[in-house]
C-alpha cells in the first residue's frame, strides 16, 4: 500500500456553462491564454467545456506547485483545457486522452495552442472500456474477493502504459453510475502500472446517485477532507476579472455554496 493524495471537487449548478464556440481561458497572469473551442451541439458530451472543467484550470493555477515538473496524465479530457492549463502552469510533459470518438476534437486544441504551450500531446484512452476485469469484484461478495486490478492488464495506447506518471487530472468524468466504477478502477491500475501517486479530480453534481456512488468508492481507498469555502472562492477569479471569455463576451466565474473541493488522502490499494 501506497499513500496517494486526491483532490475530489463537487461543482453543483452554481456556475454557469459557457454556451459560445470559442473559449479562452487567463489562468494566472504573464501566462499565454488557452483557447479551445467546443461543440455545443454536439451529441459527444466529450465536445463541449462542462462546469468542472472550467473550475479545474484555476484551481491548478492556485497550486500549481502540484504539477510543476511533474508528468500529467488527463481522463475524459474533452476539449484539453485543464490539461493545457497544467503543462502552462510548469508541468514538464501532459497528455491528454479521451475516447475515440473525441479524439479529433481533442487533438485540434492541443495543436491549437501548441506554439505557446508546446508540452501536451494527445492520445486515445477509453477508460469506460479498459478494465473489465476490475468489475468482477463489484459483482461478488467482499468475501470472496481479492484486489482484481493485479489480474488486469488494459489495452492502453503505449504513450500512456510507455511512462510513468505522477499526477492524473480528472474533472466531470462521471454523468453517471455506469461510469464511477470504471474510473475508479482505472485510477488504481494507473497507480499500480504507471506509478501515478495524485489525483486531482472535478465533479459535478448532476446525478445525486452517480456523486453517492462515487464518494463510496473513494471512501474504500482515500480519507476525505474537504475544503473550506472561503479557500475555494480564492482560486477562482472575481466576477469582474474576464478570466474567461466566451466567443469574446466575459464569463463571470462565482463560488456558490453549492460548490465542494476535497482532499482525500490515505493508503491507497493498488493491488
Amino acid at each position: 500500500k501506497v499513500t496517494v493524495s486526491v483532490l475530489y471537487c463537487v461543482v453543483r449548478p452554481g456556475m454557469a456553462k459557457p454556451v459560445g464556440s470559442e473559449l479562452e481561458f487567463n489562468v494566472a497572469p504573464g501566462l499565454p491564454p488557452i483557447r479551445v473551442s467546443q461543440r455545443i451541439d454536439s451529441m459527444v458530451v466529450g465536445q463541449g467545456v462542462w462546469n468542472a472543467g472550467v473550475a479545474l484550470p484555476f484551481w491548478l493555477a492556485k497550486n500549481a506547485n502540484l504539477i510543476r515538473g511533474k508528468r500529467v496524465l488527463e481522463l475524459g479530457a474533452g476539449c484539453g483545457q485543464a490539461g493545457i492549463a497544467a503543462a502552462a502552469l510548469g508541468a514538464s510533459e501532459v497528455l491528454v486522452t479521451d475516447q475515440a470518438e473525441v479524439m479529433g476534437h481533442l487533438q485540434r486544441n492541443a495543436e491549437r495552442n501548441a506554439v505557446a504551450v508546446p508540452n501536451v500531446a494527445a492520445a486515445e484512452l477509453d477508460w469506460g472500456l479498459a478494465v473489465p476485469g476490475c468489475l468482477k469484484e463489484h459483482q461478488t461478495t467482499e468475501a470472496d474477493t481479492e484486489d482484481a486490478t493485479s489480474e488486469v492488464t488494459p489495452q492502453w495506447c503505449p504513450e500512456v502504459l510507455g511512462k510513468q506518471w505522477d499526477v492524473i487530472l480528472c474533472a466531470d468524468c462521471c454523468y453517471g453510475e455506469d461510469s464511477v466504477v470504471p474510473l475508479t478502477c482505472t485510477l488504481r491500475l494507473l497507480r499500480k502500472l504507471c506509478g501515478a501517486s495524485t489525483v486531482v479530480m472535478a465533479h459535478d453534481d448532476r446525478n445525486e446517485r452517480a456523486t453517492a456512488l462515487l464518494a463510496a468508492e473513494m471512501d474504500k481507498y482515500w480519507t476525505t477532507k474537504q475544503f473550506p469555502l472561503a479557500k475555494v472562492a480564492k482560486c477562482m477569479p472575481p466576477d469582474d476579472d474576464p478570466a474567461v471569455r466566451c466567443d469574446g463576451a466575459h464569463v463571470p466565474l462565482r463560488c456558490e455554496q453549492s460548490m465542494h473541493f476535497y482532499v482525500l488522502r490515505a493508503p491507497f490499494n493498488a493491488g
